[in-house]
């Protein structure tokens, strides 16, 4: 049988898994998904020669066999997916599963492989949830002030890219407006680093007035911070007593 040239990909679970990244490192982990698909596992110089040191930011998306190369788990196992889906409709085909009947052949047939079609994406579909969503729910409270290199690279990112200039004061705010909004526990990330970059991109979206280059809504966003913060108080002062 000669090898199969596709594999089950969902782009929803791809969205979440990159989220936060560059548009550069998704790229990146894209050729390394690909190259792992036709190769296997890979050693670190095959990595390097593909994309170079964009591997240390996407590094942490694959695990090590024991023979020091490196594999994607979910790409590993939709691989070994759609390899027994293939060979169980070979199977179909050819005869040897026990399920066919010699009457009504074609009916039988067509219908038992489409009903085996679903229950395998129902499976998949189950396995993923396993290997896809191993990051952390992280939560507002989890996180304190934003660290002063993603401030400095916010900043030049500003400057280069939107040929704008803000300051501290006006990213302390949208990073706590961030948090609130997002860090809800609905959303995996697999590390710290994963949020901050979430960040950094964010912001780039967020609206600035070229005269001053103050927030377009900071009256009205200052007024939801001062609501959110009463609201965390008056939730301690409820769970102290």
């Amino acid at each position: 049988m000669s090898k199969d040239p596709a594999f089950l990909f969902y782009p929803n679970d791809w969205i979440g898994g990159t989220m936060g990244m560059s548009l550069e490192d998704k790229g990146a982990y894209m050729e390394i998904l690909m190259m792992q698909f036709n190769v296997g596992h890979m050693t670190s110089h095959m990595i390097g020669q593909v994309v170079g040191q964009k591997w240390d930011n996407i590094k942490h998306k694959f695990r090590m066999d024991s023979e020091g190369k490196f594999f994607n788990e979910r790409l590993e196992l939709e691989k070994d997916k759609r390899k027994k889906f293939t060979k169980s409709r070979h199977n179909n085909i050819s005869g040897n599963n026990q399920h066919k009947k010699t009457n009504n052949k074609l009916g039988h047939m067509d219908g038992h492989t489409t009903s085996h079609m679903e229950n395998e994406n129902e499976n998949v579909n189950e396995d993923i949830n396993t290997i896809i969503f191993k990051g952390k729910k992280y939560l507002e409270s989890d996180f304190n002030g934003l660290p002063e290199n993603y401030h400095q690279a916010i900043i030049e990112q500003f400057k280069i890219q939107k040929q704008k200039t803000i300051t501290n004061d006006m990213i302390n705010p949208m990073w706590k407006s961030f948090k609130l909004q997002t860090l809800t526990g609905m959303t995996y990330y697999n590390n710290e680093h994963e949020v901050y970059r979430h960040f950094t991109n964010w912001i780039k979206t967020q609206k600035f007035e070229d005269a001053n280059t103050k927030l377009s809504a900071t009256d009205k966003f200052n007024s939801y911070l001062t609501y959110a913060d009463r609201f965390i108080e008056k939730r301690n002062e409820s769970e102290a007593s």
